[in-house]
C-alpha cells in the first residue's frame, strides 16, 4: 500500500468514526497568520476557529509543505505518520 493509500484510508475511516467531526471542520474558519519558507519547505502558521455548542473556541497550529516540483504537498506530524504505519501493518 502506498502512503497516499494509507492515508486516505486514514482520512476516510476517521470521517465514518466521527462525521459530526466533518460538518464542525466544514464550518471552521481559518485564518493564515504568517508564512516562511526554509530550504523548500513552507511553515504556515494560522488561526483555527471553531463554533462548539455557539462557544467561539480558536487555537493557532503550525502546518508544514514540501515543495515537490510546482506543487505544495502536505507533511503529516510525526503522530500522523505512526497511525499511518499502523494501518499499513494492519492491511498488509
Amino acid at each position: 500500500m502506498s502512503n497516499e493509500e494509507a492515508f486516505e484510508r486514514l482520512v476516510n475511516n476517521i470521517a465514518s468514526q466521527a462525521p459530526s467531526l466533518l460538518e464542525l471542520m466544514r464550518a471552521a474558519e481559518f485564518e493564515v497568520v504568517s508564512t516562511s519558507v526554509k530550504n523548500n519547505i513552507a511553515y504556515v502558521v494560522y488561526e483555527l476557529t471553531l463554533d462548539i455548542e455557539g462557544r467561539e473556541i480558536s487555537q493557532d497550529s503550525v502546518q508544514n509543505l514540501m515543495l515537490s516540483g510546482q506543487d505544495w504537498l502536505l507533511l503529516l506530524p510525526t503522530t500522523a505518520e505512526a497511525s499511518i504505519a499502523n494501518i499499513d501493518a494492519k492491511f498488509n
